[in-house]
C-alpha cells in the first residue's frame, strides 16, 4: 500500500469521525434544550400559554406539512410505563399517528417530530412502550402508515403542538390539546 492511499484511507476516516462528533453534538443539544427548558436554537421557546390559538381535540385532529398528511388516532396520556421506565417526575405521552401521503412520493422518519409543552419547550421522542411504533420509510401517493410515537414531558407539562424538525426550523403540524 502507498503512503498516498494510506493518507487517503486516513482522511477519509477522520472524515467520519467527524460527522459523527457532529451529530452527537446536535443531538446532545437536544437533549440538553430539554432538560434545561432553555431554548438551545433561537426562537424554539415560547411563552407559557403562547405555544398555539384555538385548541382542538387531538383524536381525528389532523394537518399537511411536506405533503404528509399527519393525523392523530389516539392520544395515551399518561402512557402505560411497560418495560420501559419514565424519568422521575415525567410522564410519556404517546401519539398514535397515521402518515399519508398526499400527491408525491415522500420520507418520513419519527426522529423529525417534536412536541411542544404548555410551557413552550420542544421535547424529542423517546421510546414508546406501544405496538407498532412509528419508524421511517418512504410512502408513495395514498399509501399510509400507522405508528406509535411518545415524549416525554414533566407532570405539570400538557401536550400543544406536534412539530417536524427542530429549533427555528421546526414547523407546527397539529394542535394536540
Amino acid at each position: 500500500m502507498s503512503w498516498l492511499r494510506a493518507l487517503l484511507i486516513f482522511f477519509a476516516c477522520l472524515g467520519i469521525f467527524a460527522l459523527g462528533v457532529f451529530t452527537f453534538a446536535v443531538r446532545e443539544a437536544e437533549r440538553l434544550e430539554v432538560a434545561s427548558g432553555q431554548g438551545v436554537y433561537p426562537g424554539s421557546r415560547l411563552p407559557p400559554g403562547d405555544a398555539l390559538a384555538s385548541p382542538t381535540p387531538a383524536a381525528g385532529s389532523d394537518g399537511v406539512v411536506g405533503g404528509i398528511r399527519y393525523t392523530v388516532l389516539e392520544r395515551l396520556d399518561p402512557e402505560p410505563a411497560g418495560s420501559i421506565p419514565v424519568s422521575a417526575g415525567a410522564r410519556r405521552v404517546a401519539l398514535l399517528l397515521r402518515l399519508e401521503a398526499e400527491t408525491a412520493a415522500v420520507t418520513y422518519n419519527f426522529a423529525l417530530l417534536r412536541l411542544r409543552g404548555s410551557d413552550g419547550v420542544d421535547y424529542t421522542w423517546v421510546r414508546t412502550a406501544q405496538e407498532p411504533p412509528l419508524r421511517q420509510g418512504t410512502l408513495r401517493p395514498g399509501e399510509s402508515v400507522t405508528g406509535w410515537v411518545a415524549f416525554e414531558l414533566p407532570r405539570a407539562v400538557e401536550p400543544a403542538a406536534l412539530l417536524l424538525g427542530s429549533g427555528t426550523r421546526a414547523v407546527i403540524v397539529l394542535d394536540v390539546r
